[in-house]
């Protein structure tokens, strides 16, 4: 239910609500704490800044990742997230050595 309120959405605060939901489910406090604290410092930096076309990616991949946990199935979920993982970690690459 919560998920039909943003899934939708490109505006940059429901995809952190999206990211927020995730880590909730994960159900570890510490992680979602920290994840936090340094997205809201990369929010103030212009190299963090997404485009709309990533925004898009992310909410697709959020959107998938979510419907695959209350569809109970967690073995897709795990697969979507350490997915969507890897694609983050290769554009972080990729920026750093542009």
């Amino acid at each position: 239910k919560v998920l039909d309120s943003f899934a939708n959405s490109l505006e940059f605060i429901d995809l952190i609500r999206m990211e927020n939901l995730l880590l909730e489910l994960a159900g570890n406090p510490l992680l979602s704490i920290m994840t936090r604290s340094l997205g809201l410092a990369n929010l103030l930096s212009l190299e963090a800044r997404i485009s709309l076309q990533r925004r898009v990616e992310t909410v697709a991949s959020n959107v998938r990742i979510l419907r695959a946990i209350e569809a109970g199935d967690a073995e897709t979920a795990g697969l979507l997230a350490r997915a969507k993982g890897e694609i983050q970690q290769s554009e972080a690459s990729y920026r750093k050595l542009a």
